[in-house]
């Protein structure tokens, strides 16, 4: 008689699940799948959520009307149906605005955050032109109030357009006095591009001229802003001419009448 022999088969790998795992797969699983199916009920159902709202916030000088007009969102529309992105693609095209935020709000509400460009310093070529740090220039809004902002001469709009560098050297001392001694700006008349690029300071109450040279900004504002302590100093300054600061920790003043 013939002898039979048994077949061996590889073992499957057993998975080793208690009722405890397996529930909680089950639960997540089930909790996954609600979701997705919430947010594709929602979606399928936008006719529950209608734009009823469109809100602007963030504005100091422009008008909300011209936002809206550019977001071109209607109310009555689907919510789902309004692009965030797109509004603010749309919104961006006004070179005012800096940045800007868009979203959604249950159940009907269209929320476009602006961040305008703030101006650091004001222009002057025949009319009045705003530039924010970043050395961007723009026409003065009528509704923007630049009366304590400082003023930029010595260059065309035309030439800064060309090369900014000499904006950005005057920017970078306004950011320098900004963080070494804010109220050093109310001694500040404006500041004068020279014919090499290079800024002065033209003080107020007399007009001197503080010669800062293209290097070491910090140690010689901080001089400056040691000098303009002194007491009595505003009317000092209607004798002086010139101030040098690119010797070594010294200050060299010249006054329009030389005394001695």
């Amino acid at each position: 008689m013939a002898r039979r022999t048994r077949k061996h088969y590889p073992r499957l790998m057993e998975l080793d699940l208690t009722p405890g795992i397996t529930f909680t797969v089950l639960l997540l699983a089930l909790l996954g799948w609600g979701i997705a199916s919430g947010v594709q009920y929602l979606k399928h159902r936008t006719q529950l959520f209608m734009v009823k709202e469109v809100r602007v916030t963030g504005l100091s000088y422009l008008s909300a009307s011209r936002i809206l007009e550019l977001a071109g969102v209607q109310k009555g529309v689907p919510l789902f149906s309004v692009s965030p992105e797109e509004i603010a693609r749309r919104v961006l095209e006004n070179k005012y605005v800096r940045a800007v935020n868009v979203r959604r709000i249950l159940p009907g509400t269209v929320l476009i955050a602006v961040r305008e460009r703030q101006p650091v310093a004001y222009l002057v070529d025949r009319v009045g032109y705003m530039v924010d740090d970043t050395g961007i220039i723009l026409r003065v809004p009528r509704t923007l109030k630049v009366d304590e902002l400082p003023i930029i001469t010595g260059a065309t709009v035309a030439q800064l357009l060309k090369d900014r560098t000499p904006l950005y050297r005057v920017l970078q001392l306004i950011a320098i006095i900004q963080e070494v001694d804010p109220l050093m700006l109310n001694f500040i008349s404006n500041f004068h591009i020279g014919k090499d690029g290079w800024p002065e300071l033209i003080l107020v109450d007399g007009g001197a001229r503080v010669v800062l040279g293209k290097e070491q900004f910090y140690q010689r504002l901080y001089l400056i802003s040691q000098f303009l302590k002194q007491q009595g100093i505003e009317r000092k300054l209607r004798d002086i001419r010139r101030i040098d600061v690119t010797f070594d920790q010294r200050i060299i003043v010249e006054y329009k009448t030389q005394k001695g």
